[in-house]
């Protein structure tokens, strides 16, 4: 759509109009070119967009789910007591939104949890919104534990919901122990702000330490099952169901596009629905994308993503009318049915799709979602290339550590070297 009006500029002849609005977009490098070359803009201009500044609708995503997760946070901030205030404030200059978020959902769990199961509060309040700050002095260290152990038995389910299961005797899955943690990192977030600005004397919270977490091995596919997935996206299986079937056959270039820029590329799938059709450079083989702390960073694929992107391209281009694209959508990839047909497509829709054919033609792998095929790029590159650093730059990681995951539980080596200090005897 920019392109379309920077050649209306041209043709119109108003080059300060142009000037200006290539300036107002970062791209004035672009616009020398124009100036310079006359009529051969157009190609140049996606070049040299992409390549000195661009993404601005990935980052245009990114800022609309920031916009919508500040005003989830805004709405948070009306039902919570007049004190978090200042709190809120003060994490909003060194968290992301979703983390912001995260954080005051489960203050907002505990003093819902003390309303409800808290007999002086029970009886004092109607609302969390009337807590005061003088209460928070009157907490116990006893009171954050039987809140987490609460958490860790039951999960952040409301006591309607955990009374109907315990009536129906439906079974509850136990939290981890990592959920625990992070109920724990809030309010200790919390009482860190009340301590530093004076505002309470004690933080009992402080004292109770994190419990470990038993770190799990990534999961990573074969080679078989990977291309197992592959042929069941693109030609079906017998364990598909009729419904199934169909939907298959209008989606399954776009579905084989999903799955094999994730598993070739490694990039998050909240980094995959941001994409655009004109992020992709089939010239350079390669896109740019926003990463998860708001880096941009450039990707490269190989030839056999580059195809089946190009096909997808292909029935994207096709099927506009049939898939209900408008003329301004400008996702690469667009959901196929429902109400949010012709639009962008969900985290949660590439969720739920890699994990039904994952179920179907690797059923042995237990627990795989989205995210395994990230951790099965990332175990990939490595064994070929031996290089963490290298690993770690295609992965985008921020620390080297995370990365290290993928070859601390190196089974593969260990199996190989497991001789290796034998001592040979003549």
């Amino acid at each position: 759509m920019r392109i379309t009006r920077y050649l209306k500029y041209y043709i119109w002849g108003s080059w300060l109009n142009l000037v200006l609005h290539m300036v107002y977009c970062k791209s004035l490098h672009a616009t020398c070119c124009i100036v310079k070359n006359g009529i051969s803009c157009y190609n140049y201009f996606i070049k040299t967009d992409y390549i000195y500044g661009g993404n601005y609708m990935a980052r245009e995503y990114k800022d609309q789910k920031n916009a919508e997760t500040e005003a989830k946070i805004y709405n948070l901030k009306m039902m919570l007591p007049d004190f978090c205030a200042g709190y809120i404030r003060s994490i909003a200059g060194y968290t992301k939104p979703l983390t912001q978020l995260a954080y005051l959902q489960r203050i907002q769990f505990f003093l819902m949890w003390l309303l409800d199961y808290n007999v002086y509060f029970n009886k004092k309040y109607d609302s969390i919104k009337q807590f005061t700050v003088q209460d928070l002095d009157k907490f116990k260290k006893a009171d954050f534990e039987e809140f987490l152990n609460h958490i860790q038995k039951y999960g952040a389910i409301s006591k309607e919901e955990l009374d109907a299961r315990m009536q129906t005797g439906k079974y509850i899955v136990p939290s981890k122990s990592s959920t625990r943690n992070n109920y724990l990192s809030a309010l200790r977030s919390l009482y860190n702000y009340f301590l530093e600005n004076d505002i309470v004397d004690k933080a009992p919270v402080l004292k109770i330490r994190q419990k470990k977490v038993d770190k799990t091995i990534p999961i990573a596919l074969t080679d078989r099952q990977a291309e197992s997935i592959y042929d069941t996206i693109l030609g079906g299986s017998e364990q598909i169901s009729a419904r199934q079937e169909a939907s298959r056959v209008i989606t399954s270039a776009r579905d084989l596009a999903i799955y094999t820029l994730a598993l070739h590329t490694g990039i998050r799938v909240s980094e995959l629905v941001s994409l655009d059709v004109h992020d992709i450079n089939t010239d350079e083989h390669c896109f740019k994308i926003i990463r998860k702390r708001g880096n941009e960073d450039i990707v490269y694929f190989d030839n056999t993503t580059e195809n089946v992107l190009l096909d997808w391209l292909d029935v994207r281009k096709n099927m506009k009318e049939t898939l209900g694209i408008a003329d301004d959508e400008d996702a690469l990839f667009v959901s196929t049915k429902g109400v949010k047909k012709g639009t962008r497509l969900s985290v949660r829709s590439v969720e739920i799709m890699v994990k039904k054919y994952a179920k179907i033609a690797a059923p042995e792998v237990t627990n795989f979602h989205a995210h395994s095929l990230r951790s099965s790029c990332a175990t990939k590159v490595y064994d070929k290339s031996l290089d963490l650093v290298y690993t770690q730059s295609v992965l985008g990681h921020a620390n080297i550590s995370t990365t290290m995951r993928y070859v601390k539980n190196d089974e593969k080596k260990k199996k190989e070297n497991r001789t290796l200090l034998d001592e040979k005897r003549e």
